[in-house]
């Protein structure tokens, strides 16, 4: 069946039927939630009118223990499940109101809830609201990875605590880890610095670029594997210098910040805000960093590296800043590893510009000439998309330089 006979035969209500579903089970984790808050409490109070009460919070902690074991086996899940289980819906009811109530209403899915449960971690319980409003709007209209790394930003400035102080405690768990998997295949972790994970990131793709040949059946993805094996195990990949492959990743630093005037967190192209400290060390020293100078106030960029805007790698270099990841709808591909492509196209005499230029990846530049979606470019750097069902949604640019 073809894309247009899709459309013409498909019942117009069936997308909403789906999107009404959606937010029933929104709303029936958020009951979910209240329950198991609930059963905690009862638990608690339950073991404290006992005669043997050990005080509120060693009861407190028996009716988490209880209830995480109960829960296990009652729903067939894992213990460390379970206790996320209980954990989040506890922060849920008693420190987020506005999210509890926008995943009641289905505004928001259980995972962009999750995503600001994990972000109030260690944040003093008087910054919370604060921080609620300010980052609640965004899980309405981003996707949840988009709004992970947006409600990470929004986190940095509402913590009292300087980024570089937890930079140094975090740097102190910096470990690798192995987990196995199925198939005879294990998986390998890193924890450590971001901007060194970033940069062993970029370096990979463009080792893996470099590896590429007609006549080579691997994806890009098991090229990447294998560029990171021969590395770790040799340190040589075959057929390429690796020496000669350096990563390259933008920094995109506040004029104070690197006039030593203000400590305001910088933003590292991929990953989002590092200490003030360590951006000015990249900045000055490190040769796989572009620095990237933001205007203190609006973040506006005012400079990439040249006196002059004029050729086509300056342009290039400001819509990597200025999109970050690949424009299409819901998509987290880098910038760095998408196309650049004309939304009115070439052929039909678009312009070479910035206001009708967006970083798209393969598949979502397969989506717009090949599935009929449409974009339009709207002021400051928005995309509007349009699908075939007629349906419309909205990507913005990168918060780094958004006014």
């Amino acid at each position: 069946m073809t894309t247009d006979a899709l459309i013409d035969e498909m019942p117009s209500d069936l997308l909403e039927v789906i999107a009404d579903l959606d937010r029933t089970m929104a709303s029936l984790t958020a009951l979910r939630a209240r329950a198991v808050d609930s059963a905690w409490q009862w638990i608690a109070d339950t073991e404290a009118s006992r005669p043997t009460s050990a005080g509120p919070t060693a009861d407190a902690e028996m009716g988490r223990k209880l209830l995480v074991a109960e829960l296990a086996a009652l729903l067939r899940i894992t213990g460390s499940a379970a206790a996320h289980l209980v954990s989040e819906s506890r922060s849920l009811v008693r420190d987020l109101p506005l999210a509890l109530e926008a995943l009641s209403a289905g505004d928001i899915s259980y995972r962009h809830a999750v995503v600001v449960i994990d972000n109030i971690a260690s944040l003093p319980e008087e910054a919370l609201a604060e921080f609620e409003v300010a980052v609640l709007p965004a899980a309405r209209r981003l996707n949840a990875p988009r709004f992970a790394d947006h409600a990470r930003r929004v986190r940095e400035r509402h913590h009292p605590e300087s980024l570089s102080t937890r930079r140094q405690t975090a740097h102190e768990r910096r470990s690798v880890a192995i987990e196995p998997a199925r198939d005879a295949m294990a998986w390998l972790s890193h924890y450590g610095p971001a901007e060194q994970i970033v940069a062993i990131d970029d370096r990979l793709d463009r080792i893996a670029a470099a590896m590429r040949s007609p006549d080579d059946p691997r994806t890009f993805a098991q090229l990447r594997a294998d560029a990171a094996c021969e590395l770790l195990l040799s340190g040589e990949v075959p057929g390429v210098l690796p020496a000669g492959i350096r990563a390259e990743i933008l920094v995109a630093v506040p004029a104070l910040t690197l006039l030593k005037l203000d400590d305001e967190p910088a933003t590292l192209e991929g990953y989002g805000p590092i200490p003030a400290d360590v951006a000015r060390l990249l900045a000055a020293d490190a040769p796989s960093f572009m620095r990237v100078l933001t205007h203190p106030e609006t973040s506006a960029v005012l400079s990439v590296g040249r006196d002059r805007y004029t050729v086509p790698a300056d342009m290039r270099r400001f819509l990597r800043v200025r999109d970050e990841t690949c424009r299409g709808v819901g998509c987290g591909h880098r910038a760095a590893t998408s196309d650049v492509d004309h939304a009115h196209e070439w052929a039909d005499g678009g312009a070479t510009s910035v206001d009708n230029l967006a970083h798209l990846c393969r598949g979502d530049h397969t989506r717009k000439t090949q599935l009929r979606w449409r974009v339009k470019h709207l002021p400051g750097g928005t995309l509007e998309w349009t699908t075939p069902f007629g349906r419309t949604y909205r990507t913005e640019p990168s918060t780094v330089i958004r006014t």
